[in-house]
């Protein structure tokens, strides 16, 4: 790997454990922490969709940078295969509690919508990967 590459692997893996830290944070502390203070019923309402896509989005984001480090997939014969499927087990988990959480977005009818569409691309796009990958 050459220095540019290992540079935005690192930079990569760095920004994902940042950001994952940060939904972790809707995992460990109390619902009245929250940010969005108008959603609190409908999180306590959906607590588990919202802590499994929660879940979900953070082992895709840890499984899925790791793809990047290949000195891990020379060294571990079906490394590429196992965080693979993990990836795309917690994709599914994710995107289907994604898309019952969009039924229940705070604001405009349109922000929900929007969430819908990108719980149903996020697995469609990762098993059109899988199937022509």
């Amino acid at each position: 790997m050459n220095a540019a590459k290992k540079a935005g692997a690192i930079i990569l893996l760095i920004l994902v454990v940042l950001t994952s830290i940060y939904a972790l944070g809707y995992l460990l502390r109390p619902e009245a922490q929250y940010s969005f203070q108008e959603q609190i019923p409908v999180y306590k309402h959906s607590k588990y969709f919202l802590l499994l896509h929660i879940a979900g989005g953070v082992v895709a984001l840890l499984s899925g940078a790791l793809q990047y480090f290949s000195f891990l997939q020379k060294r571990l014969k079906n490394y590429h295969h196992a965080v693979g499927y993990i990836y795309i087990g917690s994709i599914a988990i994710s995107g289907l509690c994604g898309l019952f959480l969009a039924t229940t977005a705070y604001g405009y009818w349109l922000n929900g919508l929007s969430f819908g569409i990108l719980a149903l691309l996020w697995p469609g796009v990762t098993f059109t990967g899988l199937r022509y990958g």
